[in-house]
């Protein structure tokens, strides 16, 4: 049985912290494909936003995935803009659809919290699910949560376990929640779930 006062205090505390930080993901690019977004990002990494919106904007608007997910996160922040969830929304979802995970990611943390679109767990369950498969450890870590809170889904130690397992190697936080769930989770489930992680690691170092 789950124990009462886990997830109150510091622990607490720490979940919220890492549902924000999801939010805010953003210099952790792929290569530049574009002249127009590199200069956007050297603007943005100079504090010159309104110079960074003004060539991200128009490839976001053309299908840009990277900008599209780079409009979300400004303004989710306000960086050059109003800062506006509603519009955070709808970047990170154009960016989300064509499969980007870290706008996958972020955008489940909208759905979880209710910002800028009504909260939906089942939404926020299925688009971490998205980008923790692509191996984005903030998603792994709040999906880890969501299974071992039962929040939106029916509570599985199994799952919880393997997706901070695979957290953790990336991710400080999920150190601690990994040995809350160890305290709830059978010998039977901790098992089950390192054999997952053992298949899901084989499996990544034939790709």
């Amino acid at each position: 049985m789950m124990k009462d006062g886990f997830f109150q205090g510091e622990m607490m505390n720490r979940i919220r912290k890492s549902f924000l930080y999801g939010f805010f993901l953003l210099l952790h690019l792929p290569v530049v494909v574009s002249a127009d977004y590199d200069s956007g990002l050297k603007a943005y990494s100079n504090g010159d936003f309104q110079k960074a919106l003004k060539e991200w904007k128009p490839l976001a608007e053309q299908g840009d995935a990277q900008a599209q997910h780079n409009l979300g996160v400004m303004y989710g922040k306000g960086k050059g803009v109003q800062k506006s969830d509603a519009e955070a929304f709808k970047w990170f979802l154009k960016a989300a659809e064509q499969g980007y995970a870290k706008a996958q990611s972020n955008l489940g943390v909208l759905y979880a919290t209710g910002a800028g679109v009504e909260k939906n767990l089942g939404e926020a369950l299925k688009w971490y699910t998205k980008a923790a498969e692509q191996g984005v450890t903030q998603a792994q870590y709040n999906l880890s949560v969501m299974y071992f809170k039962g929040e939106g889904i029916k509570p599985d130690f199994v799952n919880a376990l393997f997706w901070v397992m695979l957290a953790e190697s990336d991710y400080g936080p999920a150190v601690d929640l990994r040995k809350e769930i160890l305290k709830n989770a059978t010998t039977n489930q901790i098992e089950t779930a390192k054999q997952r992680v053992k298949e899901w690691n084989s499996k990544k170092s034939l790709e």
